[in-house]
């Protein structure tokens, strides 16, 4: 289909082969088709017969070139409005099933629609996961160490406290180990309570993202108490 498309480009539009174009070819086909069963009746053989009616009768491609010139020069862009206009009757045909068959029409529009949006939604989802990366510096250092319940099979959200701090102690392998849960909370005093959700985390939390405090600090080592 592309080396078609490619030629078809190559040598423009005007030069797509026209109904007077196969009609020519058509008839010079036959002439030498019928010069050469006569030669072959003769006694020479098919190649041998072929290649004399070929040479009595001259080029049949500078032939047909010469028999088809007259007949399209000054009128180019015909070709090109022949190709345009099958196109459109195409298009219009197709327009008109659709309007025919409607519920077909409905049900190929709401699969194209539900198509495209579950693709959308699945590159908006596979993109900011996995794709992008994180909106902290060196993200792709960062790591989640989880505890696994081998007697409950699967593995936990959240360490046990005291295992964390054992890990923390005991860590040779990264450059540093912080603890976070996320947690609702409820805000008093002011109007109506609201509920908020927020993370209880440990300390040097911030600093292990990178992150730079706008307004006043973190947490301090010895603020970090169970």
């Amino acid at each position: 289909m592309l080396t078609v498309f490619r030629r078809w480009r190559a040598k423009g539009p005007y030069d797509l082969p026209t109904k007077l174009d196969v009609e020519v070819r058509e008839e010079i086909r036959y002439h030498l088709d019928m010069r050469t069963r006569e030669l072959i009746a003769q006694g020479l053989s098919p190649t041998e017969a072929r290649e004399a009616a070929v040479d009595a009768f001259g080029d049949p491609d500078l032939i047909a070139a010469e028999c088809v010139g007259p007949n399209t020069r000054g009128k180019p862009s015909r070709r090109w409005d022949e190709v345009m206009g099958v196109i459109g009757q195409d298009i219009r045909y197709g327009v008109r099933v659709l309007r025919r068959n409607r519920v077909f029409t409905g049900v190929a529009l709401l699969t194209l629609g539900l198509g495209i949006g579950a693709n959308t939604t699945i590159f908006s989802v596979v993109n900011g996961v996995l794709l992008s990366p994180l909106p902290y510096e060196d993200a792709d250092q960062l790591v989640v160490v989880l505890e696994r319940n081998l007697e409950m099979t699967f593995p936990s959200r959240w360490a046990a406290p005291l295992n964390f701090r054992d890990w923390r102690e005991q860590n040779r392998t990264f450059e540093s180990l912080t603890a976070w849960r996320w947690n609702p909370f409820t805000l008093t005093g002011d109007g109506n309570p609201e509920r908020l959700e927020g993370y209880v985390v440990s300390a040097g939390f911030f600093g292990q993202l990178r992150i730079t405090m706008t307004l006043g600090r973190g947490f301090l080592p010895e603020e970090d108490q169970p």
